[in-house]
This record gives structure tokens, C-alpha cells and sequence, in this order.
């Protein structure tokens, strides 16, 4: 009922046609039970979405955060960017750490406070590796796992950190050793980490982070992370560490739940890495299986589970947790391979899933009490974004359906931008955010095999509109992202942070059975952009996105998810913020005169506002020189915008101009100074006091990035034009990789605008989002908080 009630909020459906069958019966009596309302969530959430949604969990999870130094603020990309430690900072949220001087940033707390705000439950993933990134730098040069001065033929290069590789030669992987990029950790260190949680945000009794996952994907270790892990995780590493962490959880929050196995999809839930399952297949007889009496891995994880409670008294494991992925197929019937023992998955999987009803019964017979979770998921096609959204809405009926405890979906660049509204049908439904457990009734009619194609379950309307059919294309390769968000680049970065800021991320692979791998991705450059007199609040955004970010050339997730690192801007000493003059030629504390009073400004007379516009190619003093003519006529320099563009240094200022002051005298002194410094033009003209009356004070940064291509500014900006919205500032950059041609060139564009209230600002997002689908470009909007000066 509920994918049918979208189908028709999205226009879809049509009047009923003449034939009979397929008869629909809907018993509202029948199959009732508690549904769990942890299953509507996702991965490194955006906040906005988060909040209209009543967001009831939160994952922060992904590639990176199975390296991440929760001491440092710090995670590597893994294969996704070059094997790179890097700073939490290292994201559009913190500034791309301001160049190498940013202050210390721990995406980790940033990510709690988040959820916290928002009322959802965190499910935090703790290292279980055995490595995490040993260093956190602000800038270049980074530290990675296969740097140049050791292999200087790889295959690539990291085109920002050119002392970076991608640890290959053809088809053969360079040798790794963990002590490059990475320092060892054991158990321990992962009770820290929640004890640190524990001590910030209170215990899971008390409302803090209630959920912890041992570790994202072992079976991909040897690849996602071959720097740290070179070797394939077998059964008993795995039930090792498992073991290990979980008793360090409970250890340091007894009341927390402990999410485990997390695997990334089929055939590994069934074969460890040792058994190297895309070379033999996996079989009872696999090598590292039938060395444990031929039991599929997740059912003998949980047998160890048991025996353990049984002899210590300590249960370990709450959660049966797995990944998720479609794997292939171009049809919406796919997510049957979530509930029915007769369907047989149409990727090179070809066997009869049946995922949910599996885990229940492995947990019922291997574990009694253990709960199943799908911490990662998504089973969108590429193509079409009215089908993904209907997947989606039927996915999440499934869940409820099926029992399912727990879920956090993961985004894929291309979901389209309907996702969200299978999520809100759902969501008017459930009660507001509370600590304790909610739960609803079921009431749906059984979600049974599809309608064939031409027939209509219902009429949504009197108004009669055609029928639509269509074909959805086949899956290539879709990867599944980390961190930086939008990840992902993220923790939350790419995998990251998140998702967010999360460097990249990516998803399993239809062509290779062990294939998550993460698909290649064009690089991206981080913007060097200073935002004038605000900062954004709160995480990163997950990605998410970026992939991060870092979805069309992965900034992120992810710019994340790739989200490559800037280096330093050329022309710095050109850029100023809000009075310039303090920053232009002031003298060191120490020097001569430092000690003497200054002039105050009078604006007490009827002084006069000029606007000096200047452009020239960029050299030394030009910000030195022109300032020294305002002071010299006492002008006082009151906004100032200033940027290099395409090697041309560009200059715009408001000035105050002291009663009596004369305006041609400026102009000529400007006039002068432009043909000493070879400016191209130099303009001034006078503004009305109107004109000179302060703008409109920004409320919210819009990010916007996606594949280089004619009108994204134009697409943004009438949008919010269409909406009343003011811009009050707008700065883009073109990345052209030089050293790559046939890299993506990436257009990213960031604007404060004043959007007013939350409300209000909730309807632009919704505006933009339909463009940032329509243009295939990844869009995040924050709130600004604004310091006092």
C-alpha cells in the first residue's frame, strides 16, 4: 500500500485497467507485530533530513573508520585514495584544515553530537584491524601506505600528493608493511575509545552512544586495506578479535549492544577470506571452512558466541549484522532476494538468498536471543530514481514485514533524489525521537511478488494519466562507498565520515564474487575557500556522500569521497576577509610605534561609501599598495572580497570615505598605483547610502560540486532566486587535474545564502535537491554560526 501511495504522490499510476486479475486483498487484521523502529535509518545522516525525519539511528561506519585514531582525529583512505593518513579536518566542514594551520578536529564527537541533537541512536564502528593511521597531518606532504621514494613505478599517483601510489604494478600488488601509514592497536584501545565515549556522553543506560560494530568488511581487509592487512582475515582471526573487542565493550559499558561480523555480502558470509572465494568458490570444503567442520563462517562466529556466554557468563554479541548490496540485475524484483526462498538472485550470485529468513534462522539456532541487523544496504539500480525510490519504500515495508531489528541505509551516487520521500511516508507515522524503545503495529497487505508489467494495483485519482512502463538498464560495476560525506572520505569521511567527510567510498562489484572492491574514481581537488565571518556547525556531512562526497569523482562522500587534499593556493597573501586592513601591512607587535594609539574611525559626519573594483595578473603587493592609498586619503576599509582566479588576482572593496574626503583624488591614487602594478582595470563608483547599508546576514553554506558541465550555477541560482532567497556570497573553482587527462574535471561551487528560518530553509533544500538530481551534482546545505566581532 505504501509503495503504491508513493507511485502515486509521484504521478505515476493511472486509472485501473479492464482486466480482473491480479486480484489484491488487504486483511488489516492480519501478521500484526512490533516493528522496530531502528530500521529507518542511515549512514552518516544529514542533519536537516535527520531532524524532519525523527532519525531513530545513526551509523558512523565505512572503510575509514576501521583505521580510525580516535588520539589523533585521524583515519586512512584505504584503497579508495591512495592508502593516505589524514587529518579529520581534511573535509569542506572544517575548512580543509585552513591550509595546514587548522585547529584540532575530532569528527568522532562532532558525529555523536550530532545524533545526540537530532535524538537518533548512534551505532558507532570501532578498529578491529589491528591498525589505524599513525599520523593525522594537516596538509601535504601525506603519510601512506606505498609511497613513491620506496616504488616509484606504480601505476598511479595520487595527482595532489605526487608521493603517494596506489600500491600496484599492473596486476601484481607492491609489498605492504603496516609500520608506513599505520600503528598497532589491540583491544584495548577500542575499550578507550569507549570509555572516552562513555565519559562524554554518559553510558548507553543513560542515553549515550548505545551500539558499537566490531569492525567494517574483513573479508576485504587484504584488499580495501592491504597497507595494514596484507593478509586474508581467517575464521579464527576473526572470532579472535571479535571476541577480544566485545569483551572490552562490555567491559566499559555493559549496557551497550555489540553489532557483529558485518561482511560485506555474499559468498562471504559463508567463507572467510583465507578460502579465497573469487579464485574456488566457496563450498563446505573450502580450505578455511572445512577446517571448522564446514559451517558457514557467520553461523560458526555465533556458535563461538554461545560457548562463550555459556562458559564466562557474558553474552558478547546482540546483533547479527551484515552488509548489503545489489549485485546485478536491472529488474525491482531484487528485493525479494531479501525475503523469498524461491527467488534466485539475476547478479552472478544465482542462488536463492533469502537473507532475512536466513539470519533468523542462523541467530535461532546458533545464538538464541541475537538480535539481526543490516548496517549497510541499498538496492538501487542505476538509471532510474522513481524506481529506486519505489525499491526503497519496499525495502523498508520488508523490514518491518520480515522482523528485521535494525538497518542504516548507505547512499550511492545513483539513488536519485527520491530516496528520502520513501523514508518521510514512514516517518509521519512514527513517534517523535525518545530514549527508550518505540514500536508500531504492522498493518500492510503482504508485499508478494510483483504485479507483471501493464497492470495498475489501484487508482490514485479521478484524473486519468497514462501508464508508465520502464526499462531499467543492468548494473555496471556500481561501487559501494566508504567517508567525507560525503561519505564515506569519513570516517564519516570517505567511509566517512563520514561519511561523511569520509574520503571515498564504494560498493560491491557486480562482475567479481568478492568484489566490493571499490570502483576507481576520478580524482578531485580540494577548493581552497575562505568563508567570511561564519563557520559552519556540526560534522561533516555524510556521505554521502561523498561520498563522500565523493560520488562523480568520489570528493567526498568524499571534495569526498575522492576528495583529494589540496595543496597550497597560489596568491594566498591576496585573500582577506571582513576588515582586510588589519591584515594588509599591519606592523609585528614588536616593531616600532607598536604601542601607540590609533586613530578611531569617525563615522559621525556624512562621509561617503565608495565601491573600487581591480583585476590584474596576480604578483606581490598589490593588496599592500592599494590599501596604502586608502590610508593615505583616510579612507577606511570596511568589506572586502579578494580571490586568485585562473592566475588573475581579483579585488573588491566597500570603503568609507571621511567627510570633506575628495573621490578624485582616490581615483587618481588608485589609478596610479594600477599602471605601477601593471592591474588590468581598476574601477570606482559611489553608492547611495542605501546601497552601502549592510547585506543581508547569511544563515546557511550550500556546497555544490559534480562533473563539470554548462549552467549549475545558473540551475542553483534560479532556484533560489524562484524561492526569494539572497545570495550573499558565491565563490567556484574548476579542478583540471593537469598530470591526469583523463581525469573528470570537477565544478564545485559554495554560497552563503539568507535563507532565513530552519522552515524555510528546509524548503530550499528540498528546491535544491530536486536540482542537484536533475543535474547529477552532490549539494549539502548547513547552518552558519556567525562569531561576534
Amino acid at each position: 500500500m505504501l509503495v503504491g501511495a508513493l507511485a502515486c504522490s509521484l504521478g505515476l499510476a493511472g486509472p485501473p485497467l479492464a482486466h480482473a486479475d491480479p486480484s489484491l486483498a488487504i486483511d488489516a487484521a492480519a501478521d500484526q507485530h512490533p516493528v522496530s523502529p531502528a530500521i529507518y535509518g542511515m549512514n552518516f545522516a544529514d542533519p536537516a533530513l535527520g531532524r524532519e525525519l525523527a532519525l531513530p539511528t545513526d551509523r558512523w561506519g565505512g572503510n575509514t573508520t576501521d583505521t580510525y585514531n580516535w588520539r589523533l582525529g585521524s583515519s586512512n583512505t584505504g584503497n579508495d585514495w591512495y592508502f593516505e593518513n589524514t587529518a579529520d579536518c581534511q573535509d569542506p566542514a572544517y575548512k580543509w584544515c585552513n591550509g595546514g594551520a587548522g585547529p584540532s578536529v575530532f569528527a568522532y564527537r562532532d558525529f555523536v553530537a550530532k545524533d545526540r541533537s537530532l535524538g537518533a541512536q548512534t551505532v558507532f564502528t570501532l578498529p578491529l584491524m589491528g591498525y589505524v593511521a599513525a599520523t593525522a597531518p594537516l596538509d601535504h606532504p601525506f603519510q601512506c601506505g606505498f609511497p613513491k621514494a620506496l616504488f616509484p613505478t606504480q601505476d598511479s599517483f595520487d595527482p595532489y600528493d605526487p608521493g603517494c601510489g596506489n600500491g600496484q604494478q599492473g596486476t601484481v600488488k607492491l609489498a605492504a608493511d603496516p609500520a608506513r601509514d599505520g600503528i598497532p592497536i589491540d583491544a584495548s584501545y577500542d575499550g578507550a575509545l569507549v570509555q572516552d565515549l562513555v565519559g562524554r556522553y554518559g553510558s548507553a543506560a543513560r542515553g549515550g552512544v548505545g551500539l558499537y560494530e566490531l569492525g567494517n568488511e574483513p573479508a576485504l581487509w587484504n584488499d580495501t586495506h592491504r597497507d595494514m592487512h596484507p593478509a586474508p582475515a581467517s575464521y579464527d582471526e576473526l572470532w579472535q578479535k571479535t571476541r577480544d573487542a566485545a569483551v572490552a565493550v562490555k567491559a566499559a559499558d555493559p549496557g551497550a549492544g555489540v553489532l557483529g561480523f558485518s561482511e560485506w555480502g555474499w559468498p562471504n558470509y559463508l567463507c572467510s577470506a583465507a578460502d579465497e572465494v573469487d579464485v574456488n568458490g566457496c563450498t563446505a570444503r573450502s580450505p578455511d571452512r572445512a577446517n571448522h567442520g564446514g559451517v558457514p563462517l557467520a553461523e560458526w562466529l555465533l556458535q563461538q558466541a554461545r560457548a562463550y556466554e555459556q562458559a564466562h557468563g557474558t553474552r558478547l554479541l546482540d546483533y547479527l549484522d551484515l552488509h548489503y548490496y545489489a549485485q546485478g540485475g536491472s529488474t525491482s524484483d531484487i528485493t525479494r532476494s531479501l525475503w523469498d526462498p524461491t527467488y534466485t538472485d539475476p547478479s552472478w550470485i544465482a542462488e536463492n538468498i533469502d537473507l532475512i529468513p536466513r539470519m533468523k534462522a542462523w541467530a535461532a539456532a546458533d545464538y538464541p536471543g541475537t538480535k539481526v541487523s543490516l548496517s549497510e544496504y541499498n538496492l538501487s539500480l542505476q538509471g532510474d530514481p522513481v524506481t529506486n525510490a519505489l525499491i526503497q519504500a519496499d525495502v523498508l515495508g520488508i523490514f518491518g514485514r520480515q522482523g528485521l531489528d535494525l538497518a542504516t541505509r548507505w547512499p550511492l551516487d545513483y539513488d536519485g533524489n527520491l530516496i528520502a520521500d520513501a523514508f518521510r511516508m514512514y516517518g509521519r507515522g512514527r513517534a517523535a525521537p525518545s530514549p527508550g524503545r518505540r514500536t508500531l503495529r504492522s498493518r500492510g497487505a503482504s508485499w508478494g511478488p510483483p504485479i507483471p508489467r501493464g497492470r495498475s494495483r489501484s487508482s490514485c485519482s479521478a484524473a486519468p494519466a497514462p501508464h508508465r512502463t520502464r526499462r531499467l538498464r543492468a548494473i555496471r560495476g556500481a561501487g559501494h562507498p566508504r567517508g567525507l560525506p560525503p561519505r564515506r572520505l569519513a570516517p564519516g569521511r570517505a567511509q566517512r565520515r563520514a561519511p561523511p567527510r569520509a574520503p571515498p567510498r564504494g560498493s560491491p562489484r557486480q562482475e567479481r564474487p568478492r568484489s566490493p572492491g571499490r570502483p576507481e574514481r576520478a580524482p578531485v581537488r580540494r577548493l581552497p575557500v575562505t568563508l567570511r565571518r561564519a563557520r559552519t556547525r556540526g560534522p561533516a556531512p555524510v556521505r554521502a556522500p561523498a561520498a563522500p562526497p565523493e560520488r562523480v569523482a568520489t570528493p567526498p562522500p568524499g571534495l569526498a569521497a575522492a576528495r583529494a587534499p589540496r595543496g597550497p593556493a597560489p596568491g594566498a597573501h591576496a585573500r582577506a576577509s571582513a576588515n582586510a586592513r588589519a591584515r594588509a601591512g599591519a606592523a609585528p607587535s614588536a616593531a616600532p610605534g607598536a604601542g601607540r594609539r590609533l586613530p578611531a574611525v569617525d563615522r559621525a559626519g556624512d562621509g561617503r561609501h565608495l565601491a573600487v573594483w581591480a583585476v590584474g595578473r596576480d604578483r606581490p603587493g598589490i593588496v599592500a599598495a592599494v590599501s596604502g592609498v586608502l590610508l593615505e586619503a583616510g579612507a577606511n576599509l570596511e568589506d572586502t572580497q579578494m580571490a586568485i582566479l585562473r592566475g588573475h588576482f581579483t579585488m573588491m572593496l566597500v570603503v568609507a570615505l571621511p567627510a570633506g574626503g575628495d573621490p578624485d583624488a582616490l581615483r587618481e591614487g588608485l589609478e596610479r598605483v594600477a599602471d605601477e602594478l601593471g592591474l588590468e582595470a581598476i574601477a570606482v563608483s559611489e553608492l547611495a547610502a542605501a546601497e552601502a547599508a549592510d547585506a543581508p546576514l547569511p544563515t546557511h553554506l550550500v556546497t555544490v560540486y559534480g562533473a563539470d558541465h554548462p549552467g549549475i550555477v545558473h540551475a542553483v541560482s534560479r532556484e533560489l532566486a524562484g524561492a526569494g532567497v539572497s545570495i550573499t556570497d558565491l565563490q567556484s573553482h574548476l579542478a583540471e587535474p593537469a598530470d591526469e587527462p583523463s581525469a573528470t574535471a570537477i565544478y564545485a561551487v559554495l554560497l552563503e545564502v539568507a535563507a532565513g528560518t530552519p522552515e524555510r530553509a528546509a524548503e530550499i533544500e528540498q528546491r535544491l535537491h530536486r536540482i542537484a538530481g536533475e543535474q547529477q551534482l552532490e549539494l549539502t546545505i548547513r547552518p552558519l554560526e556567525h562569531d561576534e566581532l
